[in-house]
C-alpha cells in the first residue's frame, strides 16, 4: 500500500509561521484562532515532520515559548486550590489547638478514605474500557507526579495498550495506581503536582525520551532518501521496532486525540472531587461534636446517631457505647489501643482490637473494622479517633445502579431465539442511531454470540450502554416503534420488542433495592453457609479475606474468592472459575445468577427465566 508523501519546505514553513503567530496570540492573552487545542495539534504535526535545519531552529524557539506559557498558566491554576466555604457553625471557634488541629485532620481523612474508596471502584471499572485510555493517562499522570515529588526531570509517557512493563490488566497493579494517586492528593502540594502532571500529559502525551533525538534524526534521514515509498516504509517501521518501549518515536499518534479526550474526563472528575476537599488549616470545630471534648463548647455529652463519632482519648474516660456497640480503650505509651465489641448479641464479648499509632503518615492512619455485621472505618489524629460506617451512600448508590444493569443484562443473555433479545437491542441502537440498515436473519447471531459468559456479558453491556443516551432523545412512542420494527425484521416474537424497551429503560435508570444479608432472614441457616433464595431480590453480603460461600436454589454451591491473580472470582462445583469484575451474570440451566460488586460488598441475586421475561423491578 503506498504510503503518503511527506509535506515539502514550503508547507512546513508556512505552518511554522501559522503556529508562531499562534504562539504570539497565547503570549499576549488573546484567544488564538481555533483554539488551544488546534495549536497543540499543529506543535504535533511539526514536531513529528523533518524539518530542514533552520526551520527546525525556528521551531525550537518557537515551541520553548509555548511550553513556558504551558507551564506558567499550571502554576497559576495549581497555585490556587478551591476548596469549599466552611461551615457556618453556631459555635465560637475552639481555643484549643491541638483540637482543633485534629479535627482538620479528621476531616481530612475522612475526605481522602471516600475518594480512596471511590478510585478504587472507578479504576476497577476503568479495566474493561476498550484499549484502557483514560486508565493509561491516569497511570502517567500519577507517575509524572511521583517524579516531580523526586525532582526526576524525565517525563513518563503514556504506556501503550497491552503493555506488560506496566501490566494494567492486573486488578493488584490498578489497586496499587488507586492508593499511589489517592496518597498524593492527600499530601500538602500534592494536588497541585496532580494537576501539573495532568497538564503536560494533555499537552503531549508522549514527550522525548533521552536517545529520541537520534532517533528521529534517523527518521528524517529515511523519508529524504531515494527509495520507492514501500522501501522507506520498511526502514521506518524497522527503526521504530527497535526503539525503546518508552521512546516518542514507538507511540502512536493516532491515538493523540483520544488520550487528550481521557485526560479531559479525568480533569472534570478530579476537579469536582477537589472541591469537595476541607482545608488544610485548623479551623473552628462545631459545637457538641466530640466525645470528652477538652473544650466544653464542643463536648458532646453522650454518643449521638448518626453514621460517624469522634472521640478525645486522652480524657479521664475510657468508655463508650454507640450504635449497638461497646468502645474501650487504653494508652499504651504514645499509642492507643481501641476493643470494639457487639452490644446487640449477649453476653458481649469477643469484638475487634485495634492498635492506634499516631506517628504514622496520615495515609496509613485509616484502619478498617468489621464487628456485628457492620463495616466500620478507624480514622485517627494524634489523641482523636473518628469511628464511623463505611458503606457510605455513593457506594450504595452505585451497587444498586450496578444490580439494576445486571438484572437487564441477565434478560439480553436469554439463550432462547439463538440470543434474539441481545441481537434485538443491537439493532434497536443501530436504528435510534441512524444506522444504515444491514441484512439480518434469525440464525446470524449464532456465531456472533457462541462465545464465553464474559464476552457475551460485555456484548449485552456495550448494548445497553449505547441504547442509554438514546432513550433521552425520543420518546418512549417512539423507541417502542423503533423496537417493534426491529423486532419484525429479525422475525422475533412479538413481545421481544417490549421486553428490550423495558431493560434498557431500566438499566439506564432504575436502581435496586438492596437488602442486607444479616437483616434478610431467607438468608439465614442454623449451620452452613447462608441460602441465595430464587426471590429476584438482590442481597448485599460483605467481602473479607475468608471466601464467601453461598448455597443456590437447587442446593449448588457459590464461592466467591481471590484467585492467584488477586481477582475476585466465582466457582460453581464442576466449572472453571469466571472473574466477577464490577458485574457477571452466571446463566445456568435453570436461572440466571447476577453478581454485582462495589468495594468491600457484592450484591447477589437469583432469578429464573419468569422473573426476567416479567417486567423490570423498579
Amino acid at each position: 500500500m503506498p504510503t503518503s508523501e511527506p509535506p515539502s519546505d514550503l508547507a512546513l514553513a508556512w505552518l511554522l509561521e501559522l503556529f508562531e503567530y499562534q504562539v504570539g496570540d497565547l503570549l499576549a492573552g488573546r484567544e488564538p484562532r481555533g483554539g488551544e487545542r488546534s495549536v497543540r495539534e499543529l506543535r504535533e504535526h511539526l514536531r513529528q515532520s523533518a524539518c530542514p535545519p533552520p526551520l527546525r531552529r525556528r521551531l525550537i524557539q518557537a515551541d520553548r515559548q509555548y511550553s513556558a506559557w504551558w507551564q506558567a498558566r499550571s502554576q497559576a491554576q495549581a497555585g490556587a486550590p478551591h476548596h469549599p466555604p466552611a461551615p457556618d457553625w453556631s459555635a465560637p471557634a475552639t481555643h484549643n489547638a491541638e483540637e482543633a488541629a485534629a479535627w482538620a485532620e479528621l476531616r481530612q481523612l475522612a475526605w481522602h478514605a471516600d475518594l480512596m474508596a471511590e478510585l478504587h471502584a472507578v479504576t476497577q471499572r476503568l479495566r474493561q474500557e476498550p484499549g484502557q485510555p483514560t486508565l493509561r493517562v491516569l497511570y502517567a499522570v500519577t507517575e509524572n507526579a511521583e517524579r516531580a515529588q523526586r525532582r526526576l526531570p524525565t517525563p513518563f509517557p503514556v504506556p501503550g495498550a497491552g503493555d506488560v512493563l506496566v501490566s494494567l490488566g492486573n486488578s493488584e497493579v490498578v489497586r496499587q495506581l488507586a492508593r499511589t494517586l489517592g496518597d498524593l492528593l492527600l499530601l500538602p502540594g500534592g494536588a497541585g503536582q496532580v494537576w501539573q502532571a495532568l497538564d503536560r500529559v494533555e499537552d503531549n502525551p508522549f514527550p522525548p525520551q533521552p536517545g529520541d533525538d537520534a532517533l528521529f534524526a534517523q527518521l528524517a534521514a529515511i523519508r529524504q532518501r531515494g527509495g520507492s515509498p514501500h522501501e522507506r516504509a520498511q526502514l521506518e517501521e524497522a527503526l521504530r521496532a527497535g526503539a525503546g518501549p518508552q521512546s516518542a518515536l514507538r507511540a502512536d499518534p493516532r491515538e493523540r486525540p483520544l488520550l487528550r479526550e481521557a485526560a479531559q474526563r479525568i480533569r472534570r472528575w478530579l476537579a469536582r472531587r477537589l472541591a469537595r476537599a476541607p482545608g488544610q488549616l485548623p479551623g473552628t470545630v462545631p459545637a457538641h461534636s466530640v466525645l470528652y471534648a477538652q473544650e466544653e463548647a464542643s463536648a458532646l455529652s453522650a454518643p449521638a446517631a448518626g453514621d460517624g463519632l469522634t472521640m478525645h482519648l486522652g480524657g479521664p474516660d475510657r468508655l463508650a457505647h454507640w450504635q449497638g456497640l461497646r468502645l474501650s480503650w487504653r494508652s499504651l505509651g504514645p499509642n492507643w489501643q481501641l476493643l470494639v465489641q457487639d452490644e446487640t448479641s449477649q453476653p458481649v464479648s469477643g469484638g475487634q482490637l485495634a492498635l492506634l499509632r499516631p506517628d504514622l503518615p496520615a495515609s496509613e492512619r485509616q484502619l478498617s473494622l468489621t464487628v456485628g455485621g457492620q463495616q466500620l472505618q478507624l480514622l485517627f489524629s494524634g489523641d482523636y479517633a473518628l469511628l464511623r460506617r463505611r458503606a457510605d451512600a455513593a457506594q450504595t448508590r452505585h451497587l444498586a445502579r450496578l444490580a439494576a444493569l445486571g438484572r437487564a443484562c441477565a434478560l439480553l443473555l436469554l439463550p432462547a431465539e439463538h440470543h434474539g433479545r441481545l441481537r434485538l437491542a443491537r439493532t434497536l441502537a443501530r436504528r435510534l442511531r441512524g444506522d444504515p440498515p444491514r441484512a439480518e436473519d434469525p440464525a446470524s447471531g449464532q456465531v456472533a454470540f457462541a462465545q464465553t459468559p464474559a464476552e457475551c456479558l460485555a456484548a449485552a453491556r456495550r448494548s445497553l450502554q449505547r441504547l442509554e443516551p438514546l432513550l433521552g432523545r425520543f420518546s418512549p412512542a417512539q423507541v417502542a416503534h423503533e423496537a417493534q420494527v426491529a423486532q419484525a425484521l429479525l422475525h422475533l416474537p412479538p413481545h421481544y420488542a417490549a421486553q428490550v424497551q423495558q431493560a434498557a429503560e431500566h438499566a439506564a435508570s432504575a436502581t435496586e433495592p438492596l437488602r442486607e444479608a444479616a437483616t434478610d432472614p431467607l438468608t439465614r441457616r442454623e449451620a452452613g453457609p447462608p441460602v441465595l433464595p430464587a426471590t429476584g431480590h438482590f442481597i448485599v453480603f460483605p467481602l473479607g479475606p475468608e471466601p464467601l460461600e453461598v448455597r443456590l436454589p437447587g442446593d449448588r454451591l457459590l464461592t466467591l474468592r481471590p484467585d492467584y491473580r488477586a481477582e475476585l472470582v466465582a466457582v460453581l462445583p464442576g466449572q472453571a472459575a469466571v472473574t466477577v469484575g464490577d458485574l457477571l451474570v452466571l446463566p445456568l440451566h435453570d436461572l440466571s445468577v447476577v453478581i454485582a460488586r462495589e468495594g468491600s460488598q457484592v450484591a447477589l441475586c437469583a432469578l429464573l427465566p419468569r422473573m426476567l421475561e416479567a417486567a423490570p423491578q423498579a
